[in-house]
């Protein structure tokens, strides 16, 4: 979990500040944390294994910064949400992930903006004091994660929002998806969340907690259900008891899932047919998706930003362009360190690979290239290590010095305003990597911390 360092006033102090270090819990703090996380509801597998023992220490003018870009950011998408309509070429550009998907294309098309919840994902440049925006996704994976931690946390650390922000919790996440739902279809009764797909229950315990809340304090009944291969059924669980026993009479459903593109499309189908709506809507996939970082690169300033608010968002964004493009970038990404290959909208698969220039002409030839999916090329951005304050104890499991870190700024959008948390993922190698033999064996997502 990330918690905010004071920042410093003077350049000359610097190095008592940096941008971000490990502050370690001490023994006894660490032995009340794994009581609690064995303590909480719902969950069926040992958090204690994947969980630091304290926090990373984020200098506070950079999260202050983070949840301003954010904002920024979310504030470009609606104005360009509006723009597209009448703007062929940008229409063009934002339709180039969803060419091969076209359900999901009109439907993205055809729905209102929402952008409720988003993460922003940032790498700190602690050389250069500053923020790089990595990607940015819609909804909030991870969110439950870093909310348990912070409970315990707050007894040891600061966790005070930016100015003009209020702290994030579920049920002020779940109020932004039941406003969204309730504005489109207000006679909605059951709503849906997908806790096993493709086999893969890790998050039920997640949505369990939403249920409850969204059972408690809503007039809609949630059902949990199953999603495989693009086929969505209803899913029994004993702590929670479907209110419907036939899919058809599901209301809406909330969207959050990684599946490949075939079956993207097949759930859209599905939804469609059985006039489920989706929540958030597949306009979000417009803008979250990792193409939409190098739309930015090439557009001029919307008139809902200011320039010095443009100039922040251009500031922290990575290089980067469609793949169909990389002969033309040949003598540019000579000068990068590495290249990163993201395939624009997230699949149940590997879907990036770190390499370097010359293996690009490689990977175009690869089964993966030709599933129907777009891809993006961005230049490898360092992140940073772990910083140690003191010596690693003997009774800490992890070597985390040989950690790096990324920060991940949570936002979501309600009729009251603007919320926000910050959390972070330890991993020992920068991506899954599923081209390149040294990115075979990755720890990504080992352990997680809050902010």
């Amino acid at each position: 979990m990330l918690t905010s360092i004071q920042t410093p006033t003077q350049k000359s102090t610097l190095t008592a500040s940096p941008p971000a270090k490990f502050l370690p819990l001490t023994r006894p703090q660490w032995d009340e944390y794994s009581k609690y996380l064995n303590s909480l509801t719902h969950i069926e597998h040992d958090l204690c294994d994947s969980v630091m023992a304290g926090c990373v220490g984020i200098r506070q003018d950079l999260l202050d910064q983070a949840a301003k870009i954010a904002d920024i950011h979310h504030r470009v998408c609606r104005a360009l949400h509006a723009e597209m309509q009448s703007n062929e070429e940008l229409r063009k550009m934002l339709l180039r992930p969803l060419q091969n998907i076209p359900v999901t294309r009109e439907n993205a098309l055809g729905s209102p903006f929402c952008m409720r919840t988003v993460r922003a994902d940032f790498f700190v440049d602690e050389e250069n004091e500053k923020l790089w925006l990595v990607e940015v996704n819609s909804g909030g994976a991870g969110l439950t994660d870093f909310l348990r931690y912070r409970k315990f946390l707050k007894k040891h650390y600061s966790f005070d929002p930016p100015s003009g922000f209020t702290s994030l919790d579920i049920p002020t996440m779940l109020t932004s998806l039941t406003e969204y739902c309730k504005t489109q279809k207000p006679n909605a009764k059951t709503f849906g969340f997908v806790a096993v797909e493709n086999g893969d229950d890790d998050h039920i315990c997640d949505f369990l907690d939403y249920s409850m809340w969204m059972k408690e304090n809503t007039d809609l009944s949630p059902v949990l259900l199953e999603l495989n291969k693009g086929e969505l059924k209803i899913f029994e669980h004993k702590k929670l008891p479907a209110p419907i026993k036939d899919i058809a009479d599901l209301d809406a459903v909330f969207v959050d899932w990684f599946e490949d593109i075939p079956a993207l499309e097949k759930v859209q189908r599905f939804l469609e047919e059985r006039e489920i709506l989706p929540v958030p809507p597949r306009s979000d996939v417009l803008f979250e998706n990792k193409h939409f970082l190098s739309v930015l690169q090439r557009i001029e300033k919307p008139s809902a930003v200011t320039d010095e608010e443009w100039d922040l968002l251009q500031s922290v964004l990575i290089p980067s362009f469609p793949f169909e493009e990389y002969e033309s970038h040949l003598e540019e990404m000579e000068k990068w360190d590495g290249v990163v290959l993201k395939m624009d909208i997230d699949s149940g698969g590997e879907n990036v690979s770190i390499s370097n220039s010359s293996n690009l002409p490689v990977f175009q030839n690869t089964g993966k290239f030709n599933e129907g999916a777009t891809w993006t090329v961005q230049e490898f951005k360092k992140p940073p290590f772990v910083k140690l304050t003191e010596p690693r104890q003997k009774w800490i499991e992890y070597d985390y010095a040989a950690h790096k870190f990324d920060l991940m700024t949570y936002l979501t959008y309600t009729n009251s305003g603007k919320h926000v948390l910050f959390g972070s993922r330890q991993f020992e190698r920068e991506k899954i990597d599923a081209v390149t033999p040294e990115g075979q064996d990755d720890g990504f997502m080992t352990p997680v911390c809050c902010l």
